[in-house]
């Protein structure tokens, strides 16, 4: 979850506290059929940007959750 990001509002209109959400960045790993290994995909930036402002706690997190994707896909499971 991203703090220093924009929250997000779902829900119809008026908005109660409920319908905000705090924006999320997804780390993953993906693989097609004729690729020879899986790859680290870092999920769509929140409203279509082109870059993200991180604290430095949340740049932590997302650094340590490529380090464990990168594991993942060089383990072969």
């Amino acid at each position: 979850m991203l703090s220093s990001e924009d929250l997000s509002v779902a829900g119809q209109v008026p908005h109660k506290p409920s319908d905000y959400r705090p924006t999320e960045l997804v780390v993953y790993l993906d693989q097609h059929v004729r690729e020879v290994g899986p790859r680290v995909v870092v999920g769509q930036l929140p409203g279509d940007r082109t870059k993200l402002h991180l604290l430095p706690a949340e740049a932590r997190q997302v650094a340590q959750a490529l380090l464990d994707m990168a594991d993942l896909a060089d383990s072969g499971v």
